[in-house]
């Protein structure tokens, strides 16, 4: 994903290594939240980021939020919905991963406590990945259908 942003720069011009710095930062941003999971001695730091992005993969969280940051909004109360989205897609990243990451009870099985919760919440999880599969196969992603995702991803922290 960096790589790719990174030649997304490299083709508008920017030299290589800057490219490389300059993509990277979006994973930076998470680091924040990664940190704070792994936080008072729990988990290393490595192990929640790949929990994390595991995770935001699999629900499709950062095509969500680039999603969000491209639409073309009109007015300030869209611009205001947008971020709000994407401020809850990020929280929503922390919490399912901070979950996960307690309920693996170390980084060895978090694949398989991914995949154990995943089969637990088997209904709401397929209803989530359909719901962002179907925008990923959309002509034109709009705000209503973004708020809709944003409600399913928010559904798998319900217990």
């Amino acid at each position: 994903m960096i790589a790719d942003s990174a030649e997304v720069y490299i083709a508008q011009g920017s030299p290589r290594d800057l490219a490389a710095q300059i993509a990277g930062l979006d994973a930076m941003f998470s680091g924040y939240d990664i940190v704070r999971i792994a936080g008072g001695g729990g988990p290393r730091v490595a192990d929640v980021a790949r929990v994390y992005f595991t995770i935001g993969e699999r629900f499709g969280l950062d095509w969500l939020r680039d999603s969000a940051e491209s639409l073309n909004t009109e007015t300030e109360w869209q611009v205001m919905a947008v971020l709000a989205i994407i401020d809850d897609l990020y929280a929503q990243q922390m919490a399912l991963s901070t979950k996960v990451v307690h309920e693996a009870g170390s980084a060895a099985a978090a694949d398989a406590v991914i995949d154990a919760w995943a089969a637990a919440n088997d209904h709401r999880v397929t209803r989530a990945e359909n719901i962002v599969e179907e925008l990923k196969s959309s002509a034109a992603v709009d705000l209503a259908m973004l708020a809709v995702a944003n409600r399913e991803i928010r559904s798998l922290l319900a217990r």
